[in-house]
């Protein structure tokens, strides 16, 4: 398959980060009806969910920054269907907006972030 459904993960053990950690994927989880009953494992660490998914506990639900980040190549990495993604923001008053230092942090955040 191309992609995993997130009802998969329904169907699936999976190992989910925990409840106050990772508040993007909980919020994911939420809105399509995936609840803690299928969940095998919680931690608040992207690395130990994936040595977790490397000894078969279960499926990871990590964003694809961490995944490109970490170089993961052992494991079959899929995308969710629906793809699933998140915003991020960059906050700064307007009369900052023009500093060289601003300006450098924004593009250098939009070469780690896309």
């Amino acid at each position: 398959m191309k992609a995993i459904s997130l009802k998969a993960l329904k169907e699936n053990k999976f190992i989910d980060s925990s409840v106050n950690y990772e508040y993007d994927i909980n919020r994911i989880l939420r809105e399509n009806n995936v609840s803690n009953q299928h969940v095998n494992v919680s931690t608040n660490d992207e690395e130990s969910i994936l040595e977790m998914v490397k000894q078969n506990l279960g499926l990871g639900l990590l964003f694809k920054s961490y995944i490109d980040h970490k170089h993961v190549t052992d494991l079959l990495v899929k995308p969710t269907e629906p793809l699933i993604h998140r915003r991020l923001g960059i906050a700064v008053r307007k009369s900052q907006l023009e500093l060289p230092i601003i300006q450098n942090f924004i593009q250098s955040s939009k070469k780690v972030i896309i």
